[in-house]
């Protein structure tokens, strides 16, 4: 490409991206190469104006770069990667990793890269804007299409694979016949790679809009069992007349459903949108929401039945398939590097999943103590796990699923949803421990936690309101003891 058109380039992106601007007067002191590659291009080539993810590289000291990078934008400095010398700058809606440069040119590193689209580069300094694109990434840009800058690409980094169904989601990309036949090959080693980075990348699929469209393509290149095997195993087994799928066909259509649930609320959810939306947005680690987890546990919620299938009587039985599938999701999170605290709220919508629509007794609904313990127990992850059940449910369409069936759960929702707002409005507990020992001359010690907790069920169950007769719910259970 001319170095006036690459200069009209530069023009349209420092227009865009304010911060380029002052990378360049910072590059300018320094005696090598600097060069912008990678996302930001990549994304101006697809027509997407949005830039706060600067990558560069470097002929000189990387660390010097951006020490100087961010003195000149304000940004903190920490070390990415000690031994590939990378140096993160971050700032309110910024990011810039500095790099030193691979091999003795630009050519050289961008060989290393994995897609052609993100092997394209703009030198900013020495007073001349110069763009390389070695392999064909801007053409391939204006093809909409995702190619490997070499054949062994993905082999020689498995998490590549995951990069590419990423891509697809996130930028509209297809896979070319040469990129869908690396997938197939390097696949096979995505179970063994770093924990952390296929973490980060699962992270990006699952949390783009509509990412059962990704996971429906890992599925069909059967990258989905390679990363896995829990999943791939479910694959064929057949079910009860509650379901019209296999298993592993069940959990791809509760994906869907769940997302389809949480992007587009059913009508009879309208009065709690506002809870919902907030409730999924609460961030249990970077980049992990409840949105983000409970996707994650729809994923995996039924990885236990294969080893707990049974024919009893000539019917397939699942009996304790979920405290199966809480074992097993949990080893696949610890695998993946996930904190305990998104591992503890996964495991816990899985090894629940079950409720609260197994609870449903006839017309009534749900009982008040049955949703009390059901609040209780999910506590944070209440509503998380009502919008799964309500998916899981979704997928299921045997021919023991009727329309009365279908009324029944939307109405056992509900009835959590409303049970929920009320008691939220309750701000002070009506008892507490001291007005235990004050009124009944009880000790301090476990009796009084014990009798709270049975008290807080009760008081909940029996829909008291005011304190004296919380007082008199107490006497009486003192009495029954």
């Amino acid at each position: 490409m001319g170095a006036v058109v690459a200069g009209e380039v530069f023009q349209q992106l420092t227009t865009n991206a304010k911060p380029l601007r002052n990378i360049v007067a910072v590059a300018d002191r320094f005696s090598g190469d600097v060069w912008l590659v990678g996302g930001v291009l990549r994304d101006f080539f697809l027509g997407i104006t949005t830039c706060a993810d600067f990558d560069i590289v470097t002929q000189d000291d990387p660390e010097t770069l951006a020490t100087a990078l961010g003195a000149e934008l304000s940004l903190s400095m920490f070390p990415l990667d000690s031994e590939r010398r990378i140096f993160r700058l971050t700032g309110k809606k910024i990011v810039i990793d500095v790099a030193l440069m691979r091999g003795t040119d630009i050519n050289h590193d961008l060989s290393l890269r994995d897609f052609t689209v993100n092997a394209i580069a703009l030198r900013m300094t020495r007073g001349k804007v110069v763009i390389a694109d070695p392999y064909g990434g801007i053409a391939d840009t204006k093809k909409g299409v995702l190619r490997p800058v070499s054949t062994t690409s993905l082999i020689d980094d498995p998490v590549r694979v995951l990069r590419a169904f990423r891509f697809m989601r996130t930028h509209a990309l297809s896979l070319s016949g040469e990129t869908r036949r690396s997938i197939q090959i390097a696949a096979v080693k995505l179970y063994d790679a770093p924990g952390e980075r296929l973490q980060r990348e699962l992270l990006h699929i699952v949390n783009s809009t509509d990412s059962h469209h990704a996971v429906n393509k890992m599925a069909r290149e059967k990258v989905l069992d390679a990363l896995f095997p829990e999943l791939s195993e479910t694959r064929g087994v057949t079910q009860n007349k509650w379901h019209h799928l296999d298993v592993f066909d069940h959990t791809l259509e509760a994906y869907r459903c769940l997302e389809k649930i949480i992007e587009e609320p059913p009508q009879f959810l309208e009065p709690w949108r506002e809870m919902i939306i907030k409730s999924l947005a609460v961030e249990t680690e970077g980049g992990v929401t409840r949105k983000t987890a409970v996707k994650l546990a729809a994923l995996f919620h039924d990885t236990g039945k294969p080893a707990t299938r049974k024919i009893r009587k000539g019917a397939v039985t699942f009996y304790c398939h979920d405290q199966e599938s809480e074992r097993i999701t949990g080893k696949i999170l610890s695998r993946l590097k996930f904190s305990n605290r998104t591992k503890n709220g996964v495991t816990k919508l899985v090894l629940h999943h079950l409720r609260p629509l197994n609870a449903i007794s006839g017309d009534k609904g749900l009982s008040r103590r049955a949703m009390f313990r059901f609040a209780r127990d999910l506590d944070e992850w209440t509503i998380p796990a009502l919008l799964h059940a309500l998916a899981d449910g979704a997928a299921t369409a045997g021919s023991f699923v009727t329309k009365e069936r279908r009324a029944d759960e939307r109405r056992a929702v509900r009835q959590i949803m409303e049970y929920l707002a009320e008691t939220s409005r309750a701000k002070e507990p009506l008892i507490t421990g001291q007005d235990l020992m004050d009124n009944f001359s009880i000790a301090e010690g476990p009796a009084i936690g014990q009798l709270l907790a049975t008290l807080d069920e009760e008081i909940s169950v029996n829909g008291v309101t005011d304190k004296k007769n919380a007082l008199a719910l107490a006497e009486k259970l003192l009495e029954n003891r």
